[in-house]
């Protein structure tokens, strides 16, 4: 008795304490949906939101106003004017009239249910400019923008960390290096802030991935490969040399090794059974907790942006970048 006791309680401290899921089903009907724009205007569509699949929103760069923000309403695409310009870079939302919006060029935009709104015009003491990258947080009272700062006229540059309190945004107070932090993602389950980053001017092109601790950066991987990050269900899952990890108890957990599949990264799901993923074959693959099967046949010169998962829908975002086409990739289960 004594034995299988210890034996069980060993047992439950191996992994999340979290329902265990079915096999994702494979059953989709796809829609390629274009977002179609003037003969010369120029786009370029990889940031994606949304509260439901009849509310979705899109984003990018556009070299005019009013071809860098989109929104769906189960129907078909519209464009959304905005007042302001800026390559939008990344969406946050608490819920359909609670979205921020985070751009390259020094400004955050939040929408309040009908308009899209600039809250901050900032600037980084020393640094011509700003350059945000990326948008994520717990709740409305705790955001967290990550991004760079550099000048004009020469090459000096540093890594930058906003932070919202649920009044103001303010700079993080960390040491400045010439480093490029790329996304932030916050861990609901594990409450950690984690941030991908990569450091153009040291040789072979590091990345580093860091977790956020206070004023503090805590470095927990160097790799000479690609450091990726996706969320399902508000755990963060981190995607180096084609293994994808999670944190667990202050350390990183293995939870698939794809090593001998053409896996490359960028995962988008609903559970561990049930995510989308990039392959090296110019596809968009299906992981069910069994197997990974090439599901989206893409070219070689498609990009995939980002994505999102509903109950019933899939939303990818994807540019030819031959033709300059944007299009939405959206699958439906039957």
């Amino acid at each position: 008795t004594v034995l299988f006791s210890l034996l069980y309680l060993g047992s439950c401290d191996d992994g999340p304490t979290e329902p265990e899921n079915e096999p994702g089903r494979r059953d989709y009907v796809w829609e390629y949906d274009t977002l179609k724009i003037d003969q010369n205007d120029i786009m370029s569509i990889y940031e994606i939101w949304g509260s439901s699949p009849d509310n979705i929103w899109v984003g990018g760069y556009g070299d005019t106003y009013r071809n860098s923000l989109w929104h769906y309403n189960g129907i078909n695409w519209q464009k959304h004017i905005r007042s302001g310009g800026g390559d939008i870079s990344g969406f946050f939302g608490i819920d359909q009239n609670n979205i921020w919006m985070v751009t390259g060029n020094n400004t955050i935009w939040k929408y309040n249910g009908t308009s899209w709104n600039e809250i901050i015009h900032f600037k980084y003491v020393g640094y011509d400019a700003v350059a945000l990258n990326s948008i994520d947080g717990f709740s409305n009272s705790e955001i967290y923008a990550v991004g760079f700062a550099g000048n004009f006229f020469d090459s000096k540059r540093t890594r930058i960390i906003m932070k919202f309190d649920g009044t103001s945004w303010s700079f993080v107070n960390i040491p400045e290096l010439d480093e490029v932090f790329g996304n932030v993602y916050c861990d609901k389950y594990e409450k950690k802030i984690f941030i991908n980053s990569h450091r153009e001017t040291t040789p072979n092109s590091p990345s580093y991935l860091y977790i956020l601790e206070g004023d503090s950066l805590k470095q927990i991987i160097n790799s000479s490969d690609v450091i990726s990050m996706g969320k399902i269900n508000g755990r963060v899952y981190i995607v180096e040399k084609k293994k994808i990890y999670n944190y667990y108890k202050n350390q990183l957990r293995l939870v698939k090794d794809f090593s001998n599949t053409n896996f490359v990264g960028r995962i988008w799901g609903r559970s561990e059974k049930d995510f989308f993923c990039v392959t090296w074959d110019f596809t968009i693959a299906h992981y069910n907790g069994t197997d990974l099967v090439d599901i989206i046949p893409i070219s070689y010169d498609y990009h995939v942006g980002d994505g999102i998962l509903f109950e019933k829908d899939v939303f990818l975002t994807c540019e030819n970048l031959t033709t300059g086409t944007n299009f939405i990739i959206h699958g439906k289960l039957k």
